[in-house]
């Protein structure tokens, strides 16, 4: 639980926390706007229909160009929401940011064990323990976040967010010519 509540706390906290969020949502603007999009098509077909919070949050939010160029990573391509973009659920720069953690660690491990070899106090080797605990700990977690990165890699070997994801489908039934929405 403690651990739990120490990652929450990572992810919410610190620009790890960013980089995980901002890649696992890179779709997030165009399926947000291809919402609004609909929820406008259906307000043509029922403008009677009260939505007086959608009409706040509209009126208090930038343009979809100025949205996009703020968040969008690849301007230049195109994006469309015929073919959704599943991506990784284990974001890669979760992996490297673990790998860098782990680079950073085992360094300042081999440079305090160099420095304290010739006069080991109690707060030397409580400094070198902790640090080769954490290197240790790095190490472990970078491997289970790439072993995840593997498995849940769309088009990859063991297509796990595949079987997930067209698992849920075989559920849904959209009628003809009917749309369905992943509000992921």
């Amino acid at each position: 639980m403690l651990a739990m509540k120490a990652l929450l706390l990572a992810m919410t906290k610190t620009k790890l926390g960013d980089l995980c969020a901002t890649d696992h949502c890179k779709n997030a603007v165009a399926e947000m706007e291809w919402l609004d999009k609909k929820y406008e098509e259906l307000r043509t077909r029922v403008p009677a229909f009260s939505m007086l919070a959608w009409d706040k949050l509209r009126r208090n939010s930038p343009s979809w160009k100025k949205i996009h160029e703020t968040y969008d990573k690849h301007q230049d391509s195109v994006r469309t929401l015929e073919k959704p973009d599943y991506a990784n659920w284990m974001p890669k720069g979760m992996v490297t940011a673990t790998a860098a953690g782990t680079g950073v660690l085992l360094t300042a491990d081999i440079a305090a064990h160099i420095v304290s070899r010739g006069n080991r106090t109690v707060g030397t080797k409580a400094v070198c323990t902790a640090l080769t605990l954490g290197t240790v700990a790095c190490a472990v977690t970078t491997g289970y976040f790439y072993a995840l990165h593997k498995a849940f890699d769309y088009d990859g070997k063991r297509k796990l967010s595949k079987q997930i994801i067209e698992g849920i489908a075989d559920y849904v039934t959209i009628p003809d010519g009917g749309t369905g929405l992943d509000v992921g």
